[in-house]
């Protein structure tokens, strides 16, 4: 059976011999085209054995910037939760990466480099020619090269049902698309179709090619794509998103932390989908929310000490019965880096580690009241931890690089959360922990046992 006829089903339909997509009645997650399983090495930007490695660029740096856009705008981090084509300005520097190849010829492309994202909706890249575009490591997307490129035109269904897109009014016949960010960046193109090639059951070759809609920039003012990083793989519940549109009804992932200095043996770390996806460890229901994964958080608690000495768990949401049986509503983000906490959990919990670990304390210089880091290494806050409970039973335990960071040549080690109007689940509380979304069953799977499993 064709590419084509497997994704008939979808709710916009991709069709391999013709630019037309057409609309369906079926849900994008039904029973799923795609029977196999493929997966993409996650590359950590700043690890020294990644060919991305900028020196230059810090933990601290990306972070800092998270914590600015928090505190600078008072409607950020509502715009994360509440506009649905919005792609927030913390995303604009992805820390963990996938290799993909867009195009009907594989020995005229090279691997494009993107963020994977849970929290985005429509997969896109900078395409030739951009005007007025940051230019990063990597040349824009060059369509002419692809013999399986097409945009989608004006009288496609598509460009009518998909959100925010609208008729090119130069006469170019092309459906447009327009994105503007919370801190006031943009991207504009028009949406595409072309080929997106990967490799099966950890086979080099590629023999999965499905066609796939896109966003192509032509226009950008940010600083998104000016490093290594050359868009976005959608891992949203639309219908536009990659794995919608290509019918799998799982994937996973497991970030490990970054090396220390006397540990240069990292985990190989996927992107896995379909039959490689792993989906193990406690289970917690999610519901889809303007595109995005949520989950209830029930509970926060936290402890110190080692095994010998070991601390009853402290209460710090809900800190007492009557806030009992209220829940806080949680969004699961691979494209945020922190953790957001509402101030009413951030606060307690910041005291009750400057209580108990004894370290001089360093403000942000961007905002003192925002975040903090201490003088001092992970050694030092190893008896650190924090719990997560979830409506369903599971828990999620946070410590070591879950929970903080280290800066200034490893001198320092930094929260890896912030108070915000939003709680967010970012990619630092998700290290070496496997996170598997199974879309049928509409749960979400924690594992702890490590990426190395």
């Amino acid at each position: 059976m064709s590419i084509g006829a497997l994704m008939l089903s979808t709710l916009l339909f991709v069709a391999v011999d013709s630019a037309v997509h057409e609309k369906v009645a079926s849900p994008p997650f039904g029973e799923p085209s795609f029977k196999g399983g493929f997966s993409l090495p996650i590359i950590h930007r700043n690890a020294p054995t990644s060919p991305l490695w900028d020196p230059t660029v810090t933990a601290f740096d990306l972070f800092k910037e998270e914590i600015q856009l928090v505190a600078s705008s008072p409607v950020a981090a509502d715009a994360l939760a509440s506009e649905k084509m919005v792609v927030p300005t913390h995303f604009r520097r992805g820390l963990y990466l996938v290799p993909l190849r867009i195009g009907g010829s594989l020995d005229r492309i090279s691997s494009r480099y993107l963020m994977f994202d849970t929290g985005s909706d429509l997969s896109w890249t900078q395409c030739y020619p951009c005007h007025d575009c940051g230019h990063g490591h990597f040349a824009p997307y060059i369509p002419f090269k692809s013999s399986t490129f097409r945009s989608v035109s004006c009288d496609d269904p598509l460009c009518e049902h998909a959100p925010d897109a609208s008729c090119d009014e130069s006469g170019s016949g092309k459906c447009r698309f327009f994105r503007e960010y919370v801190d006031g960046s943009m991207a504009s193109g028009y949406l595409a179709s072309d080929i997106f090639h990967f490799s099966l059951e950890g086979n080099t070759d590629y023999h999965f090619e499905p066609e796939v809609v896109f966003g192509c920039s032509t226009a950008e003012k940010s600083v998104f794509v000016r490093e290594y990083n050359t868009g976005i793989l959608s891992l949203g519940t639309s219908s536009l998103s990659f794995v919608a549109q290509v019918r799998l009804d799982r994937f996973s992932y497991c970030v490990p932390a970054p090396a220390r200095r006397d540990d240069d043996d990292q985990a190989l770390s996927y992107l896995r989908f379909g039959s490689q996806a792993r989906i193990s460890g406690k289970r917690i229901p999610f519901w889809n929310d303007r595109d995005k994964y949520y989950v209830h958080l029930k509970r926060v608690t936290y402890q110190h000490g080692n095994r010998l000495s070991q601390q009853q768990p402290v209460p710090i949401f809900p800190r007492d019965e009557a806030a009992a049986g209220s829940n806080v509503k949680l969004l699961v983000d691979s494209g945020t880096l922190g953790m957001w906490l509402p101030e009413s959990i951030f606060y307690p919990l910041q005291k009750k580690i400057d209580t108990d670990i004894y370290l001089i304390r360093v403000h942000f210089v961007v905002n003192p009241n925002n975040g903090c880091c201490y003088i001092g290494t992970m050694k030092d806050v190893e008896e650190v931890s924090v719990t997560l409970g979830f409506v369903g039973g599971a828990e999620m335990e946070l410590f070591g690089d879950s929970l903080f960071f280290e800066y200034n040549n490893s001198e320092w080690i930094c929260l890896g959360f912030t108070p915000s109007n939003t709680t967010v689940l970012g990619i630092y509380a998700q290290r070496n922990t496997s996170m598997g979304f199974d879309l049928s069953e509409k749960e979400i799977s924690i594992d702890q046992a490590g990426c190395r499993s």
